[in-house]
């Protein structure tokens, strides 16, 4: 949907949010921008096999096979992302600001790294950074890569082994890396995609975006306290949080929110943004006013008007880090349809 930054109010400074009842139901998508949908749609398919449906003059609505997968089969736990054309790129992404793919091993991400390589004029890629072996915080093998809109994108191997799911059921941890001894349970659960995969990234998934958030904690209690997100502390300079999901109880993608310092950063603009799903517009009202009753508690946010149509209410929040989220009252059945080329 088409969302402005207009008719906004900034949150009250006369009493404390509560902590969280209602809930998103999910995760819903996340959104990105273009400045040329068919150049883009074109590295989407060959390097990752998301399947792209144009919806509207400006939008295109893309998935990959797990999501497929899932959404076929009536699982809630997929993300989908939205890629809406603009005619510039008002705020350029940072590395804390990407999306990540999770593959099975590192010769895989060295496989994949080589055919970006060799690809990179035809894939539009203006840099492909070299691959990081797995050491301190990070604990994975792999690079990024950054396309001709300035989006990143992230091939990882974990090496630690733990997937989100496993994060999340380690708990809160204060140790500066994660130590070697998941097990990546997830992907073995979700349902399978039928298909082989058709494609650079191979049998890869997405299952991370990320965030900058230096404020970690003043940033979690805005997640978990007001927007009602599961939240986990896993490495000191990061939190990662996820909707809810009927089939895991957290979601296999999740958002990290990083507390590293980007010098000349600056806000990102509401086009991009984490979209959440909430059951109805009493949801969304509820999830709304908590935002407008958290005062200085969590930094100035900004919260927006609710925007109501025959189909759909919504709203954005704005953090005090320059992140932007928006409620919905869309769900999974709306982005089935347009992947269906049917209407609701």
């Amino acid at each position: 949907m088409a969302v402005t930054q207009s008719s906004m109010e900034q949150s009250h400074d006369d009493s404390l949010a509560p902590l969280a009842e209602t809930k998103p139901l999910k995760m819903l998508s996340g959104t990105l921008v273009s400045t040329d949908l068919d150049r883009a749609r074109h590295f989407y398919e060959e390097a990752f096999g998301f399947e792209c449906v144009r919806h509207g003059d400006d939008h295109l609505l893309i998935r990959d096979r797990y999501a497929k997968a899932a959404m076929d089969n009536g699982s809630d736990d997929f993300i989908v992302l939205d890629v809406r054309q603009v005619s510039e790129i008002v705020t350029p992404h940072r590395m804390c600001n990407h999306w990540g793919f999770d593959v099975d091993s590192s010769d895989e991400v060295d496989r994949i790294y080589e055919a970006f390589k060799e690809r990179q004029e035809e894939l539009g890629l203006i840099k492909i950074m070299p691959i990081t072996k797995a050491h301190g915080a990070h604990g994975a093998h792999g690079f990024y890569s950054i396309d001709a809109d300035q989006n990143w994108w992230e091939v990882q191997y974990v090496v630690h082994g733990y997937d989100n799911a496993g994060i999340f059921s380690r708990g809160d941890s204060m140790d500066r890396a994660i130590t070697p001894g998941g097990t990546l349970t997830s992907k073995a659960k979700r349902v399978k995609p039928k298909s082989a995969p058709d494609c650079i990234l191979g049998d890869g998934d997405l299952t991370h975006g990320t965030m900058k958030a230096i404020e970690i904690e003043r940033e979690r209690g805005l997640l978990r306290d007001v927007l009602g997100l599961n939240t986990v502390q896993y490495i000191p300079q990061a939190i990662l949080f996820a909707g809810n999901s009927d089939a895991t109880g957290v979601a296999n993608f999740a958002v990290v929110s990083l507390g590293i310092p980007v010098p000349n950063s600056v806000p990102m603009h509401s086009d991009v943004r984490w979209v959440l799903n909430v059951a109805d517009v009493a949801d969304l009202r509820a999830i709304r006013d908590r935002a407008l009753a958290s005062g200085a508690q969590y930094g100035e946010i900004t919260v927006g008007e609710i925007q109501e149509s025959s189909s759909e209410a919504s709203c954005l929040i704005g953090d005090a880090e320059g992140n932007w989220f928006e409620l919905t009252t869309n769900g999974d059945k709306e982005y089935q349809s347009i992947f269906n080329g049917s209407s609701v």
